[in-house]
Protein backbone atom coordinates (compact mmCIF):
# COMPACT_ATOMS: atom_id res chain seq x y z
CA UNK A 1 0.00 0.00 0.00
CA UNK A 2 2.87 2.12 0.44
CA UNK A 3 4.11 2.15 -2.59
CA UNK A 4 0.82 3.00 -4.23
CA UNK A 5 0.55 5.94 -1.82
CA UNK A 6 4.27 7.32 -2.96
CA UNK A 7 2.83 6.83 -6.32
CA UNK A 8 -0.12 9.15 -6.00
CA UNK A 9 1.81 11.42 -4.30
CA UNK A 10 4.44 12.02 -6.74
CA UNK A 11 2.02 11.81 -9.50
CA UNK A 12 0.32 14.52 -8.10
CA UNK A 13 3.39 16.79 -7.30
CA UNK A 14 4.15 16.28 -11.49
CA UNK A 15 0.53 16.81 -12.48
CA UNK A 16 0.62 20.62 -10.21
CA UNK A 17 4.10 21.14 -12.10
CA UNK A 18 2.10 20.05 -15.68
CA UNK A 19 -0.67 22.79 -14.35
CA UNK A 20 2.12 25.49 -13.81
CA UNK A 21 4.19 25.10 -16.49
CA UNK A 22 0.57 24.84 -18.71
CA UNK A 23 1.80 21.65 -20.17
CA UNK A 24 -1.54 19.42 -21.42
CA UNK A 25 1.35 16.87 -22.51
CA UNK A 26 2.00 16.22 -19.03
CA UNK A 27 -0.82 16.64 -17.28
CA UNK A 28 -2.70 14.17 -19.70
CA UNK A 29 0.09 11.91 -19.32
CA UNK A 30 0.34 11.90 -15.61
CA UNK A 31 -3.45 12.03 -15.12
CA UNK A 32 -3.79 7.83 -16.51
CA UNK A 33 -1.26 7.10 -13.77
CA UNK A 34 -2.96 9.31 -10.92
CA UNK A 35 -6.22 7.37 -11.73
CA UNK A 36 -4.31 3.79 -11.75
CA UNK A 37 -3.25 4.80 -8.49
CA UNK A 38 -6.42 5.38 -7.13
CA UNK A 39 -8.10 2.77 -8.07
CA UNK A 40 -4.82 -0.09 -7.03
CA UNK A 41 -5.42 1.65 -3.46
CA UNK A 42 -9.39 1.35 -3.61
CA UNK A 43 -8.68 -2.47 -4.50
CA UNK A 44 -6.02 -2.67 -1.84
CA UNK A 45 -8.33 -1.11 0.83
CA UNK A 46 -11.45 -3.28 -0.22
CA UNK A 47 -8.85 -6.53 0.40
CA UNK A 48 -8.17 -5.24 4.08
CA UNK A 49 -11.64 -4.34 4.65
CA UNK A 50 -12.33 -8.34 3.53
CA UNK A 51 -9.62 -9.71 5.01
CA UNK A 52 -10.59 -7.84 8.52
CA UNK A 53 -14.25 -9.34 8.07
CA UNK A 54 -12.87 -12.64 7.77
CA UNK A 55 -11.01 -12.66 10.87
CA UNK A 56 -14.23 -11.44 13.01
Amino acid sequence: MGFWVISLIGSGVIIAYGIIRRDPVLILGQSFGFVAYIRNLMIGFKKDIGDAEDRV
